[in-house]
Order: C-alpha cells, then sequence, then structure tokens
C-alpha cells in the first residue's frame, strides 16, 4: 500500500511532458547557435579569439595555423609562448589595453612566433567582451600581414640601396687627391652600416706587386678586432687568394672551412683577426689586379647577398677610376715640378697666369726682365699689373697688349687641348716665356 502511494506521488512530481518538449528544443537551439559561431570564427580569414587575462580561453581554427599549434596547446596558457620576446609582449599589452581604456578598442601591429620558431608581421586587434571592462575577458582578431611588410622593406631596401649607389657616385666624380682618404672611409662605412656588418676595406698592391697592404678600414666600434695585417704582406703568402681576384674577380667564404687546408697562412690570420666569413671585389686597371674592396663579418657567418656583390662590384669601379685619375694627377704634378725647376734654372723670366688673366706665379728673373716684385703666394689682378710694371719699360701699353694677345692664344691652345681629352687633368694655366 504503501509502495502505490510512494509511485502515485513521484508520477505527479514529474515535469510535464509539454515543458521537457520546450526543453530540449532550446538545448537544439543552444546547440545550433554553437556550431553556426564555430562554423563563422572557423570561415573567417583571420585568426579568432578570447582571451581572459591574456590566456587563451578560445581560438579558431585559422589562428592555430597561423601560429602553428593545435587548439589543446593554445587553451589554458598564456599567450606569451606565441610573442617573439618578453619584451614585445609586455609592450603590446600596455599600449592595446590602454587604447581600450580610452577608445574601448586596442589595434597595434606586433610580430608573432611560430611553433617552428618562424617570426610573423600581424595587426592585432581587440575589444573587449563587456563594454570596457577586461576582467570578463576580450575578443581579438588577428590578420597575417608578413608578406605586405616584406614588400614594404623590399622596397624601402631598394630605395636606399639606389640612394647609396647615387650618393657615393657623386661624392667621388670631382673628388680631390687630399681628400680621397677622408672620403673613402665615410664611403665604406655608410657600406658597412648598410649591408649591417663588421669592417669594410681597401687594400691595394704595392708598384711592383710584391706586397699587399691596408689603404683604409672602417669597422664598428664594438668589433673585436685581433689582427689584420697592419703591416704590408708580402704576395707570395696569399697568391691563393690574389689568383682567386684575378680570375673570378669575386673572392667569397662564409665558413672559415672553405679554405683550402693548404691554404694555412691564411686561414690562421683570418683567425687572429676574428673573421668568420669574408667578401672581396677585385680592383684592376687594365685588366691587372691593383687591390680589393672587402666586407667582413665577425659576429656570425654570412651568406653575402647579390645586392653586397653588386655594392662592391659599383664601388670597385668608382675607386678604381679614382686612382686612376690620382695616379695621373700625381704625374703630373711631378711633372710640373720637374718643369718649374727647370725653368728656374733658366735665365728666362716666367709668368704663369690663370684664365681670368691673374698672375698667380712668377719666376724670380722676372724681377729684373719687368721690374715687378716677385708673388709666389698672391694673385697679382690684370689690373694691378700695370702699376706692378717698372716705370723704365718703355710703351708699357703696347706692351702689355701684346702680353694679353699672346695669353689669350694660349688659353684657347689649352681649353681645346681640354676638351678634346676630358680624360686628362689640364693645368688651366698658360705660361709666358719672357
Amino acid at each position: 500500500m504503501k509502495a502505490e502511494n510512494f509511485q502515485k506521488k513521484m508520477s505527479k512530481s514529474r515535469i510535464p511532458q509539454k515543458n521537457t518538449t520546450k526543453l530540449d528544443r532550446k538545448e537544439k537551439d543552444l546547440e545550433e547557435m554553437k556550431n553556426h559561431y564555430t562554423s563563422m570564427l572557423n570561415a573567417a580569414p583571420v585568426g579568432i579569439g578570447v582571451v581572459v587575462n591574456r590566456e587563451f580561453k578560445e581560438v579558431n581554427s585559422v589562428f592555430c595555423e597561423m601560429t602553428g599549434y593545435c587548439e589543446q596547446e593554445l587553451i589554458g596558457k598564456s599567450s606569451r609562448m606565441i610573442y617573439s620576446s618578453e619584451s614585445e609582449f609586455q609592450k603590446v599589452g600596455k599600449v592595446k589595453y590602454q587604447q581600450i581604456s580610452e577608445k574601448g578598442k586596442g589595434v597595434v601591429e606586433t610580430q608573432l612566433k611560430r611553433k617552428d620558431g618562424e617570426i610573423i608581421d600581424v595587426l592585432l586587434s581587440s575589444v573587449p567582451l563587456n563594454g570596457k571592462d577586461i576582467s570578463s575577458g576580450t575578443t581579438f582578431t588577428v590578420l597575417d600581414i608578413t608578406r605586405q611588410k616584406k614588400s614594404e622593406r623590399d622596397l624601402k631596401y631598394r630605395l636606399d640601396f639606389e640612394r647609396l649607389i647615387s650618393e657615393i657616385s657623386t661624392e667621388f666624380i670631382n673628388i680631390r687627391p687630399d681628400d680621397f682618404q677622408d672620403t673613402l672611409h665615410v664611403a665604406l662605412g655608410r657600406i658597412c652600416q648598410f649591408t649591417n656588418l663588421d669592417r669594410a676595406y681597401l687594400l691595394l698592391l704595392s708598384d711592383d706587386h710584391s706586397m699587399f697592404h691596408i689603404g683604409s678600414m672602417w669597422m664598428k666600434k664594438s668589433d673585436p678586432i685581433g689582427e689584420f695585417h697592419s703591416d704590408p704582406v708580402p704576395t707570395e703568402k696569399i697568391e691563393w687568394w690574389l689568383n682567386t681576384l684575378q680570375e673570378n674577380e669575386i673572392f667569397k667564404i662564409k665558413h672559415l672551412n672553405e679554405i683550402p687546408k693548404n691554404q694555412k697562412y691564411f686561414r690562421d690570420t683570418r683567425i687572429a683577426a676574428g673573421i668568420k666569413s669574408q667578401l672581396d671585389f677585385a680592383i684592376k686597371d687594365h685588366g691587372k689586379l691593383v687591390g680589393c674592396l672587402g666586407l667582413v663579418s665577425t659576429s656570425d657567418e654570412r651568406d653575402f647577398s647579390e645586392d653586397e656583390i653588386s655594392i662592391l662590384r659599383i664601388f670597385s669601379e668608382i675607386v678604381s677610376n679614382v686612382l686612376e685619375r690620382k695616379k695621373i694627377e700625381e704625374a703630373l704634378k711631378k711633372t710640373e715640378i720637374q718643369l718649374l725647376a727647370t725653368l728656374e734654372a733658366t735665365a728666362d723670366g716666367i709668368v704663369v697666369q690663370d684664365e681670368q688673366g691673374n698672375l698667380v706665379s712668377t719666376s724670380t728673373n722676372i724681377l729684373d726682365i719687368l721690374g715687378i716684385q716677385p708673388s709666389r703666394n698672391k694673385i697679382l689682378k690684370p689690373d694691378a699689373f700695370m702699376e706692378a710694371i717698372h716705370k723704365n719699360i718703355i710703351e708699357p701699353e703696347k706692351f702689355l697688349s701684346t702680353f694679353y694677345n699672346l695669353s689669350f692664344c694660349i688659353r684657347k691652345l689649352l681649353f681645346y687641348n681640354k676638351a678634346i681629352n676630358s680624360s686628362s687633368v689640364i693645368n688651366p694655366y698658360c705660361t709666358l716665356r719672357l
């Protein structure tokens, strides 16, 4: 009797069938909404997720593909695991959450580190789930912008590359021989900084090709230089290297173990100098090796790019032209000194006049011939020339007219000679023998 009464009571306490059907329908609707939400998350072309206190609570499949982690590896873990560094993690958090507090949304460009170690550029956007209250969590989206950033970097690199070559070329076009060393040193530094290498140098062969010495070198302040042949090196000790430059124009090693074992001196000197990778490009004069330009890495091993080789190729041509011009100018200067010494030894009076008619130099004998005070360091203007002539000279106006006519003819001859022989340096002065 008691059992029957208990069953009757239980029967009365059961949920009505109508209410059960409504509950099942709500559960079904919720399941469908969840499926729709999941489908939308996975269909989106960007990474999407939810974090609370910067811990992952939910991520879509695109974000997993983007980072290389599966969902199980991310959920419940700190988002620090996908940042390239601790400093970047802290910086993004500070900037993003400050923007959220001010504008209700945070957007920042940053770099993430994939599971395989690859660094990617992303645009990260975050919005709180509840107004500006971030304590309940934030929804984030991540857009991979690696290709766009690479294109921007490549474009900037190309523009900087062309600007570097253009500016260096311009600096060396009309360089004076006395300014060559300083200008060269600055140019080597600019090349090093552009390529992010540790040393750049110019090495030159002696005139008899028996010794090799440093013409100029630029180094980073942090470069732990040891020995780098500050003294000239006999070419017989580095013949293998010189032959490589003569034949191939390029010498390139990424690892020191690429140096043949029988080249012990060359290998040992690289080790002593702290060199890990080296790139040299030959400088030639009429096909013969006269020197080289080089780049060196002492911080890590480097596989030199085609652009770095191109920089040395172009710069070597510039330096080759400057060295040739410098050689010609030095020869002309030596000839001029010999000529002046010869003329000084004669009994003739010599006047050197520039293209404007100014007297820039005179021989000592001119004092006896014209009565002009010799002036080797002071330019004498044409108008002052009349006053400087000794009053005992008969018809000084006629003499001056003849002097100018003769100097004009010589100037025309020099100008014509300079025009047809532009590769040579012509002294613009004319010399009159009186």
